[in-house]
């Protein structure tokens, strides 16, 4: 129902006494009424297209005459709505002049003057300019705060931030001393005149004289009731950054009393957060650009380092020269308090603490941003509790959380650093492998194993004992998938594979991977029994003099024939054995092993003889390495000086460090150091000047082409010269061929190894060979 005639709506917006102009999105006037239009003191057509900038955040602000003239009030009140007009979004400004300040009769002493936000005086009204020029005063070239004391500037100032962060109307008293030095009691009030963006842009200063009885009430000091009742922190320090002077607030928020500070370097009240040089910094900036703003961590009396918002703004002289700093701190502890609980909320699961689904997605993204970029693999293990449904029913949800969060206690007792282990809501569970963890497809398969047995003992809660066992689902980048969306979808669909397989158990995405694992995992269950049934063997290979072919050493070799697999060869079951830890005792049985059949040989004759054993990674992690081979040495009855230890060089250069410090132990017994491999890792000649090592093994990939690549044998002459300069003996492997053993010769390489001498052989071979040869491998 229509109330008025459409023509009755424009009567009286003709007959209206108020302006009312239509902006557009382009702050651009489209519409002007009568009003208007006597406002402005232009014709209709010269209003229409003028830029006139209203913030619609503001329903109420202070403007100046878009379409000024000599007649037309300056400035003008403007109470803004938005509006729909025939479908476009515009506003409707009601307009109202302001009376122009110049027609203020000098009697009422009224001054008016225009500020950019820094004080400076843009523009000054004829009483205001005829008592400043009385005073030799140019408003040109100066800031408003030098009419003022430093109490005043200090209180005006405080006006001017509160302009700049609420937009709102400000009311000071200051002092002004004209040329009779008479003091002049003068209350401002201040007005924001704000951009397109809200922002203040320039800020309208009335000022009127106060009684005197008034302005000795009004006029305070830094301890004044509107400093003092300021809710934030207010500190005031010289031109040094000492302290002068703190409110109530700031004393409220620090803990001290002024007193307690006064005097004291503004670094007084820094954390240990900070860098030393941190405040210099700061400073720096509020010299360079006028003003510094940010968040600080300071302490409290307490000793409590607590967030603070910071604004610090200096105050300067006639001359320019700043004579203070004021600062103005915020205690957002609360801010904090409240963003870390937001934080926990949307990426941490409440029950269990563990990251939440959102979490877990956020870490796989990252994780497979990293394996694309160094070629690794990531691995996706979804879990789901078998029987949980049904003791959740019978017992309730309260035993039912409990038990989630032992299970998750449990979860979590077996990840490694860089392992992330996350809850995806009931009864469902996923970990996050990377890195390191999962270099093959045995590191998911390990750790699924492991999972698998967390739930073979019962968990307690209150005085129930529940069995609960886990089906596990696996998908691997980038086999399974390069994304995380596929990633989690495959891990989820391998999942419910394994429960349809009979539940507890662990199923991979790819049925060729499911295979290889378990495989794997038949083997590794093989491997564990290997020493006790006596399955390893070892085979040695004759190292000898370049010289003469005189054999020197002998390098033990692990061989493994079970009677299920046949012979399996090293590169297949070692890798297992590292991720297994088996190695361990596996590496112990080759070191007693390789000692007592040297000292054998000993034994039958052959005294110069020395034997070459490999060392793992996982052995070298070892503490008790050192104390091994001593008893392994004390156990053959073998001198220190028959044994030699072989460490590839990529496995020395992970930790030099504390590879330094073992070497150094293993060196103190008397035993030999080599690096094996070398040239294929990235040692430098100052880890080889500092590692306790008597030999470096050239690699065979360098010998394989040393008769035919030039570049092969300039790397094989230098490596040879680095190590004679070291002091050390040179060993080439891989020599096959008469031509090879003939250029490392010449090239006054040490030793040489390799099947052009002689295949690994067993120890019986190897003393048949002996006896043929004399010892003598040409």
């Amino acid at each position: 129902m229509q109330i008025f005639d459409p023509s009755i709506w424009q009567m009286i917006i003709d007959q209206s006494m108020d302006g009312i102009i239509i902006v557009d999105e382009h702050q651009q006037i489209i519409f002007a009424n009568p009003a208007a239009v006597t406002i402005f003191q232009r014709t209709p057509q010269e209003i229409i297209g003028q830029s006139c900038g209203f913030n619609p955040s503001f329903n109420t602000c202070v403007v100046f005459n878009p379409v000024p003239t000599d007649n037309a009030s300056s400035m003008i009140e403007a109470r803004t709505s938005e509006l729909d007009w025939g479908g476009r979004k515009v506003l409707m400004a009601t307009l109202r002049p302001i009376l122009d300040r110049k027609s203020v009769n000098e009697s009422d002493l009224e001054f008016y003057c225009r500020l950019n936000p820094e004080g400076a005086i843009l523009e000054v009204d004829e009483s205001f300019a005829a008592y400043l020029t009385r005073a030799g005063f140019n408003p040109a070239t100066r800031k408003i705060y030098e009419l003022f004391s430093a109490q005043d500037w200090i209180r005006f100032e405080i006006q001017m931030q509160e302009l700049h962060r609420n937009n709102v109307r400000g009311v000071v008293q200051t002092i002004l001393v004209g040329p009779d030095d008479k003091p002049l009691h003068v209350q401002w009030v201040l007005k924001a005149r704000l951009d397109l963006e809200g922002r203040v842009q320039e800020v309208e200063a009335t000022g009127r004289e106060q009684s005197r009885l008034n302005q000795l009430i009004e006029n305070l000091d830094l301890s004044s009731s509107i400093i003092q009742n300021a809710t934030e922190g207010i500190l005031l320090t010289d031109k040094k950054g000492r302290v002068a002077s703190i409110n109530k607030a700031f004393s409220s928020i620090f803990g001290y009393r002024l007193t307690e500070v006064i005097g004291k370097p503004i670094d007084f009240f820094r954390s240990t957060q900070h860098p030393s040089d941190f405040y210099d910094s700061i400073f720096q900036q509020v010299k360079n650009y006028g003003i510094w703003q940010g968040e600080i961590y300071n302490i409290r009396k307490s000793g409590e380092i607590f967030p603070s918002w910071v604004s610090i703004q200096p105050s300067k002289d006639s001359a320019n020269q700043i004579t203070n700093y004021i600062f103005y701190i915020r205690d957002i502890s609360e801010i904090k308090y409240i963003e870390t609980n937001l934080r926990q909320i949307a990426f941490q699961d409440p029950l269990t603490n563990l990251p939440n689904r959102s979490q877990f997605h956020n870490r796989l993204a990252h994780a497979l941003n990293t394996a694309k970029r160094n070629n690794q693999q990531v691995a996706v293990l979804y879990l789901d509790l078998d029987r949980f449904k049904v003791i959740n029913d019978t017992y309730g949800h309260e035993k039912g959380d409990l038990l989630l969060k032992m299970v998750s206690d449990r979860l979590t007792s077996i990840a490694r650093k860089n392992d992330t282990i996350a809850r995806m809501g009931g009864d469902e569970f996923t970990v996050l492998l990377e890195g390191a963890s999962v270099d093959s497809i045995i590191g998911a398969s390990t750790f699924a194993k492991k999972i698998l047995s967390l739930f073979t003992y019962p968990f307690r809660v209150d005085n129930h004992e529940f069995y609960v066992t886990s089906s596990i689902g696996i998908s691997l980048y980038p086999n399974d998938g390069d994304d995380v969306t596929t990633l989690m979808k495959n891990s989820d669909m391998a999942m419910y594979r394994a429960k349809e397989l009979g539940k507890n158990n662990f199923q991979f995405f790819s049925p060729e991977l499911n295979n290889q694992a378990h495989r794997q995992l038949d083997m590794e269950g093989f491997l564990r029994h290997a020493v006790e049934r006596n399955e390893f063997e070892l085979n040695y290979q004759p190292i000898v003099r370049a010289a003469d072919g005189e054999l020197n050493a002998i390098e033990a070799l692990l061989r493994w024939d079970n009677p299920e697999l046949g012979r399996v060869f090293p590169d297949v079951f070692i890798p297992l054995a590292e991720s297994t830890g088996l190695i361990i005792p596996i590496g112990e049985w080759v070191l007693r092993t390789a000692c007592r059949h040297i000292q054998s040989l000993r034994d039958a004759g052959w005294n110069d003889i020395k034997v070459s054993v490999n060392i793992s990674g996982r052995q070298l992690e070892q503490t008790t390495l050192v104390e091994t081979v001593k008893n392994a040495l004390d156990e053959a009855n073998l001198p220190a000086s028959c044994l030699i230890l072989e460490i590839t060089e990529s496995l020395l250069m992970k930790n030099i460090k504390r590879t330094r410090g073992i070497l150094q132990e293993l060196r103190s017994l008397g035993v030999g150091l080599s690096i094996d491999d070398f040239g294929t890792g990235y040692s430098s000649l100052n880890s080889l000047m500092v590692l306790p090592i008597d030999t470096l093994k050239i690699d065979k990939s360098f010998i394989h082409e040393v008769t035919t690549n030039p570049q092969n044998l300039s790397l094989v002459q230098g490596i040879i010269l680095i190590g004679h300069n070291l002091n050390l003996q040179v060993v080439a492997e891989g020599v096959e061929t008469t031509e090879q053993a003939r250029i490392l010769n010449t090239n006054s390489c040490d030793k040489l190894q390799g099947y052009y001498f002689s295949r690994p052989i067993t120890l019986e071979k190897l003393r048949e060979k002996l006896q043929e040869t004399q010892g003598v491998f040409a």
